[in-house]
């Protein structure tokens, strides 16, 4: 009795625990669960074995018999996939002859809700396999396979119903979606009599037994059961999460841990996304972009830090059960070749609790297709829908990171920044005016960039308020591309040498420093942080040796990329192989663009924001985008542009009285071929006339406003790399231009009836013998003026119109029609310019300037 009521004491303390720790963290902010198994690294060496972490409070471990003896499971890396950045055990493919299990430390799972995240492999993808067993009370184990579970007390197999979420094997009728959406949630749960009395359930709790191959330990199930554990075998695939509730869950309890799954493993669920009680994304207001769900979030109560995001929900030839999420499948890599899209924040970046960017594809065609109002721009089919919250760019503009200490100066873009030394062949240094604001962070460059002897860069840690002078951890990067580690200032081993163009990261976690060129990282370039470090302040400092030039005030290093210390917004990844573009690797970071909108709506061109990319990677085929930040609901799509590509839309002068004031303008989008590129404003009275420069200017922004314009004609030059690559004319017209042309169209019917009146004396002309659009009419009323009117095909519209006063001794009979094209140095001068603008090809014969004296009215 007294060990008995010492069992039931250290039960009621652990729920105790087991109940703050579940309301301060558990998946989905449903709290309460008897078991949370997450695949985690043994240890901090992403490279070294995983297990099953037990995130309850509980600490259950995952066990297997070996020579008698129970171990916890553990497997190699080289078995392990990650969905989503996130690490899986395959617990078929080790020790495969012996059952996985877990001793559940307070109930028989009489009630139960059981969730787990499964992803088969190619080999078992369609064949019915079992997931997990329960070995409970007598006559109470169950079998849960991908579509039915087997009740010791039930002597048929039950299907899943309706009130269980998922069924591993729905939707094989098309192979192809199936196999993309094979990562999914199975969530089931049964009701039986629960155990009765106070010590009853000592000794009778569950044992969740996973990899079922035998079943040493678990009688009930042997004897239950023993006859279908060969026939189906165990689930050949991997299970990154297994979740145990001791009671039946509600439907929206099931929800709220289906949202957080979603969210973490890329998977697209067919509900609404929940966060507590808060909804995030409507599934029925998504309408048609309700595929492909992926996103990053930051959320405590789940224990989420999801930095970078993409589907496991990848097509064809991506499959996520044929490639890992990484590059390589090296979890210090960047993100793999093998995804299409991915969004995260920039390296090194934190995100505010709280804050979360969802996005889903609307499944149409990768294929691009061009834009009929934007000539020269294709955009891709596809399109994304975002939701966020918390992701808004900072209000407050940050100041300039870096400070000079030594013979430095310092230059800020946008999110880079470029150092000049002062004096040459000097040792200068810069540091950092603020630490990391967490515990990551990184610092980025080009080797191309690097124009002195070398450059050590890395982190000063200390504990005061400002950097100090010494690289505590960092690396030397020499002009030829060798590369040191540096401790504390001490130059160590090389552990590589980069390429004349290679991107070079240095990047920071909680534990170590390591060190990638282009995409890899690389082996031997770990540092490991000593534990009394790991907890001090990290500043940025970079140092330099200079190059004996003879000059002075020389660029070391330009555009450093830093990250960590502010937000500095997120980067965006697209796998241009996969959606094959037709622009050659070099042109690609000018010419390719993510094209952002409030709606989607795409077509009205100048709402759209056109987003250059950044750059190119050429390891994994990535066009990537630097430094967005995303604001509520938003739209998206990929394009390029095959030339130069304007759009413009103006803005008429004002009038003082019948003269055009100088307040008209011009709003152009203008997508270049290159990242800068000058224009050229010029006008003139006609577009016969020789034109003026109205202004000039190099810009890389995608919209120019161009003012300060009166009426005109107008022709903008665009040059790209010195050369014309575009141009563009157009005509300002004036406000009271708009106005007289309005009365002169009122006026239009009378006009029409003179003419009637004078049909016996005004000849009918096709200026167009072929299309016959236009006709030209000529006439001279009762003063023997003589009028020239353009119609439209119709007669109801003058396009043209002028009048001459005509000395009638000079006017000949003129015949009904004129059949005959008269030589053009036989136009009389008032007719030259309706022949450029209206392409008249057939003149009246006999009109020439000996006998034609005009002059107009």
């Amino acid at each position: 009795m007294i060990h008995a009521s010492r069992y039931f004491l250290a039960a009621v303390f652990s729920g105790l625990f087991v109940c703050y720790q579940a309301a301060a963290q558990s998946p989905g902010g449903v709290s309460g669960c008897e078991l949370w198994y997450r695949t985690e690294s043994v240890t901090d060496d992403l490279h070294a074995d995983y297990h099953y972490r037990d995130f309850s409070g509980d600490t259950t471990r995952l066990l297997y018999l070996r020579d008698g003896v129970w171990k916890e499971f553990r497997q190699q890396k080289s078995h392990i996939r990650t969905y989503n950045f996130h690490p899986a055990l395959n617990l078929s493919v080790t020790h495969p002859d012996t059952a996985k299990i877990s001793r559940l430390r307070r109930s028989d799972l009489s009630q139960c809700t059981i969730v787990g995240v499964f992803g088969p492999r190619s080999s078992g993808l369609t064949s019915d396999r079992l997931l997990y067993g329960v070995d409970a009370r007598p006559g109470k184990g169950f079998l849960v396979s991908k579509t039915k579970a087997f009740h010791g007390y039930h002597p048929d197999t039950i299907g899943y119903s309706a009130n269980n979420i998922g069924n591993l094997l729905s939707g094989l009728s098309s192979p192809s979606a199936f196999r993309e959406q094979a990562l999914r949630v199975l969530s089931y749960h049964r009701s039986t009599a629960p155990t009765t009395g106070v010590w009853s359930a000592v000794g009778q709790e569950a044992t969740l037994i996973q990899g079922v191959g035998s079943v040493t330990g678990a009688s009930s199930i042997q004897t239950a059961f023993g006859s279908l554990l060969n026939p189906l075998g165990a689930f050949d695939g991997y299970t990154p999460e297994m979740i145990v509730y001791a009671r039946k869950l509600t439907p929206f309890e099931q929800v709220q841990i289906s949202s957080y799954l979603s969210i973490k493993y890329g998977i697209t669920p067919t509900h609404s996304i929940y966060r507590g009680t808060n909804l995030l994304r409507d599934y029925e207001t998504g309408n048609r972009y309700n595929h492909r769900l992926a996103g990053i979030m930051r959320e405590r109560s789940w224990d989420l830090y999801q930095r970078v995001g993409t589907t496991s929900y990848e097509e064809a030839d991506n499959y996520s059960d044929q490639y890992d999420s990484f590059f390589e499948s090296n979890p210090y890599n960047e993100t793999s070749e093998h995804r299409l899209l991915s969004i995260g924040r920039e390296d090194g970046n934190t995100m505010d609790e709280g804050s979360y960017l969802l996005w889903s594809d609307n499944d149409r065609p990768l294929t691009m297709a061009p834009v009929a109002a934007f000539d020269g721009l294709l955009l891709m089919q596809r399109g994304w829908q975002t939701y966020s919250g918390g992701m808004a760019p900072p209000t407050i503009q940050k100041e300039n990171l870096w400070q000079s200490q030594l013979y430095l100066t310092i230059a800020s873009g946008s999110y880079y920044t470029s150092f000049s030394q002062k004096e040459m062949n000097q040792l200068s240094r810069a540091v950092t005016k603020i630490p990391f604001l967490e515990e990551t962070g990184s610092f980025s460059f080009f080797r191309n960039q690097l124009q002195c002897e070398y450059v050590r860069i890395g982190f000063s840690v200390t504990d005061a308020a400002v950097s100090g002078s010494t690289c505590s951890y960092g690396y030397q990067v020499r002009r030829d591309g060798r590369i040191y580690i540096v401790v504390n200032n001490t130059v160590g081993n090389q552990v590589a040498t980069a390429g004349a163009n290679d991107k070079i990261s240095i990047c920071k976690n909680k534990t170590q420093l390591y060190l990638r060129i282009g995409s890899r990282v690389v082996a031997s370039s770990f540092i490991s942080i000593p534990v009394s470090d790991r907890s001090r302040k990290f500043f940025g400092i970079v140092q330099f040796k200079g190059i004996n030039t003879g000059e002075n005030n020389l660029t070391v290093l330009t555009q450093l990329r830093s990250g960590g210390f502010y937000d500095t917004g997120n980067k965006v990844e697209l796998s241009y192989s996969i959606p094959p573009m037709q622009v050659p690797m070099s042109d690609m970071p000018h010419q390719v663009f993510l094209c952002r909108n409030m709606n989607d709506d795409f077509y009205t061109i100048n709402k759209i924001e056109f987003i250059r990319a950044s750059e190119v990677d050429p390891q994994r085929q990535k066009v990537i985008f630097h430094n967005l930040f995303w604001d509520a609901k938003t739209y998206f799509r990929f394009g390029y542009i095959t030339r130069t590509a304007i759009s413009i839309d103006t803005e008429s002068p004002d009038c003082d009285g019948m003269r055009s004031q100088c307040n008209g303008s011009v709003d152009l989008l203008i997508l270049s071929m290159t990242p800068e590129y000058e224009y050229v404003l010029s006008d003139s009275i006609s577009p016969t006339e020789p034109r003026h420069e109205v202004c000039r200017g190099i810009s890389s922004d995608t919209h120019l406003h161009i003012g300060n314009l009166a009426e005109g004609y107008y022709t903008l030059e665009i040059f790209c790399d010195g050369e014309l690559s575009e141009s563009l004319s157009f005509f300002l017209e004036a406000e009271c231009r708009k106005a007289q042309q309005q009365a002169e169209a009122e006026l239009q019917p009378a006009e029409e009836e003179l003419m009637q009146s004078l049909s016996d004396r005004f000849l009918v002309y096709p200026l167009d013998a072929s299309e016959k659009r236009f006709r030209a009419k000529y006439c001279t009323d009762e003063s023997e003026a003589f009028s020239l009117l353009v119609f439209d095909a119709t007669g109801r519209m003058i396009l043209k119109r002028e009048k001459y006063a005509v000395k009638p001794v000079h006017h000949p009979a003129l015949p009904p029609f004129w059949e005959e094209p008269a030589p053009k140095d036989s136009v009389p001068p008032f007719m030259r310019e309706w022949e450029l603008i209206c392409s008249i090809s057939h003149l009246p014969a006999g009109l020439s300037d000996s006998n034609w004296d005009s002059q107009e009215v």
